[in-house]
């Protein structure tokens, strides 16, 4: 494959965050083995406007720069900043954003100062003699630019009007939540449900620079079935299905063999990882299990996370009589892992996600996962390595996951025939090789080559 000078636009990128900070990091990192990258980055998040320069910085005073990827650190302009400390003032959500309103218009600066650095850096390329407007680009510093993060379609910055190939994505997020689940949840998240797709449809129709990002494109890569089948609909000239988040390889050497095999334990072990937030919806997983006497017997529950609902959980967790259930807070990336490498299946209960990376993650331990039919994690797990369950009402959801747990504590199969849990756990690790980082930017880094040979 010959080599491409690429433009990458990845406003979140660091090799010590997780969610896109870890995408941006992982997958551009990983491309610059096939192309020469330049990227353009966030100097810091609104919140924390030099965390992502300064952690990228410490990185390389440790290691080497393999293969000479060049950075270039974008500040947050100073209007966003402003903007941003209102927003942490009167935000009390407690979330990473703040009111997403607020983020997104600072953000939308951001994304004009990118456009301003990458309009100069074409400037500074030569063109040869005679060449016609349509063949500039072909002459030009980079083959095609790619806006990588953040991943909301509703923002997709302004590199597409650079007259260059143009990929976007993976991005997404136009997949609705059954009214009937939406109801059950209250009216509150009912009223924000119908504003959120109210938002969504409005940006579609009216927002023009979503559209002509849509039609501009080569390609663009989405994480719901949904986005796709919308992104086609509204002119897109290629669009395929990848999922925003990945996995190292699954490591072998530390999976021992016995590791395979059913815990002939007593209990069950559950784990549970995300913000304890009412889309993660862990009270399904906590109904499930106090629904069912053998459960509530025979499982052990490891939640890992926090959030302004965690009192709350911790009431219910205890109203329920769930004894040998623990939330632990926050715990760092080795802790989590050696938590998956330890328990017995991960239970994702969320109902609306692109691709939380903590699937992936406990699919390269061995570790199945059981979730919503719906999103990236549609995508994500298949009946190899998991179990997916109908988003229909709260009340289905429920019974759906305690029939999948029931699948994990099932006798042992007569001699011959291995456990369900054991195929899973088997398949498991068969899915993270395909979800890999690496094999995502093989991916990529090969549509970089057919694209720019095309143009």
């Amino acid at each position: 494959m010959k080599r491409l000078r690429i433009l990458l636009s990845a406003h979140e990128l660091s090799p010590s965050q997780g969610s896109e900070c870890a995408e941006g990091w992982n997958l551009v990192t990983r491309l610059a083995q096939y192309h020469d990258i330049t990227v353009l980055y966030a100097r810091g998040s609104q919140f924390a406007p030099n965390a992502y320069e300064t952690a990228i910085k410490k990185f390389y005073s440790e290691n080497t720069n393999e293969y000479n990827i060049e950075f270039i650190a974008i500040p947050q302009p100073r209007l966003t900043l402003l903007v941003a400390a209102i927003n942490k003032r009167i935000s009390k959500t407690g979330s990473s954003i703040g009111i997403p309103f607020l983020y997104y218009f600072g953000y939308r600066q951001w994304q004009k100062e990118a456009y301003k650095t990458a309009s100069l850096l074409l400037k500074s390329s030569s063109f040869a003699p005679g060449s016609s407007p349509g063949q500039a680009f072909r002459l030009s510093l980079f083959a095609l630019v790619h806006h990588l993060t953040s991943i909301n379609f509703r923002e997709p910055g302004y590199l597409w009007k650079l007259g260059v190939p143009f990929i976007w994505g993976p991005t997404g997020g136009t997949a609705k939540l059954p009214l009937k689940f939406a109801s059950d949840l209250g009216f509150r998240t009912q009223l924000s449900e119908n504003l959120r797709n109210l938002v969504n449809a409005i940006a579609l129709r009216f927002k023009k620079r979503i559209t002509e990002a849509i039609k501009r494109s080569s390609l663009i890569y989405t994480f719901s079935q949904e986005d796709l089948e919308l992104f086609k609909l509204k002119g897109a000239k290629s669009v395929e299905l990848m999922l925003d988040a990945g996995c190292q390889s699954p490591n072998l050497a530390v999976l021992q063999s016995d590791s395979l095999t059913v815990s002939q334990s007593h209990r069950l072990k559950i784990l549970w990882v995300g913000q304890l937030i009412r889309r993660k919806a862990l009270d399904i997983l906590l109904n499930a299990v106090s629904g069912d006497p053998e459960l509530e017997e025979r499982v052990e529950i490891t939640i890992v996370g926090n959030g302004p609902l965690r009192s709350r959980y911790q009431q219910q967790i205890s109203r329920l009589g769930l004894t040998n259930t623990t939330i632990t807070g926050w715990l760092s990336h080795e802790e989590v892992f050696n938590h998956m490498i330890s328990s017995d299946v991960l239970v994702h209960t969320s109902y609306r996600e692109a691709t939380s990376n903590v699937i992936p993650e406990a699919l390269s331990c061995g570790l199945p996962v059981i979730c919503h039919d719906i999103c990236g994690m549609a995508i994500a797990v298949t009946d190899q390595c998991g179990i997916k369950v109908p988003l229909e009402s709260h009340e289905k959801s429920v019974t759906g996951f305690r029939q999948a747990l029931r699948i994990f504590i099932a006798p042992q199969p007569a001699t011959g025939n291995r456990h369900p849990a054991t195929f899973l756990r088997e398949g498991a690790l068969a899915r993270a090789t395909e979800l890999s980082w690496d094999h995502m930017a093989n991916r990529i880094a090969l549509d970089y080559a057919r694209i720019a040979n095309q143009s």
